[in-house]
């Protein structure tokens, strides 16, 4: 099974989609997310077969069902498998690519493989706070733009060939 560790801010929204959205509607939660990310969210996810975990600061808010409810109201198709876990609170910071790692190891029956072996997943964040074992993995958004069309080509060019 392929997992998309997926981040919120920087990635399905942006400094411009802040500066140039319209009050599409009276929601706030709503209104964060760029509607053209949210479709290449959902074309990458599609041509990949990627199933989703939340890494963003945003699950630390909203249990599962609440995000899914609200991932399905922007229009993201696929929902969420699960959360990483937060391994910041009372353990002193510790970066996302540890918690990606914690997430694989506690979740083998999940990618259906032994977590040493697992490399079939990847990373999407504007945050570079990843481990340099997950670099391969990793694909960096620009927080000025969020998800673009030649990442998503980029993504899909490198994980179609396994």
């Amino acid at each position: 099974m392929r997992i998309l560790f997926l981040d919120i801010d920087g990635v399905l929204n942006s400094d411009r989609w802040d500066q140039a959205k319209k009050p599409i509607n009276a929601d706030f939660l709503e209104s964060q997310f760029d509607p053209k990310a949210v479709a290449l969210l959902n074309e990458l996810v599609a041509k990949i077969d990627a199933q989703i975990v939340l890494t963003s600061s945003w699950r630390l808010n909203f249990e599962l069902e609440g995000m899914n409810a609200l991932f399905h109201k922007v229009g993201i198709k696929r929902a969420l498998v699960s959360y990483t876990p937060n391994l910041h609170a009372g353990q002193g910071y510790l970066t996302r690519g540890n918690e990606i790692l914690q997430w694989i190891l506690d979740n083998e029956a999940i990618i259906q493989t032994k977590a040493a072996n697992y490399t079939n997943y990847l990373i999407l964040d504007d945050n570079a706070d990843f481990l340099l074992s997950q670099a391969n993995q990793f694909f960096q958004t620009d927080p000025a733009v969020g998800l673009t069309p030649a990442l998503v080509e980029e993504i899909v060019t490198r994980y179609s060939q396994y």
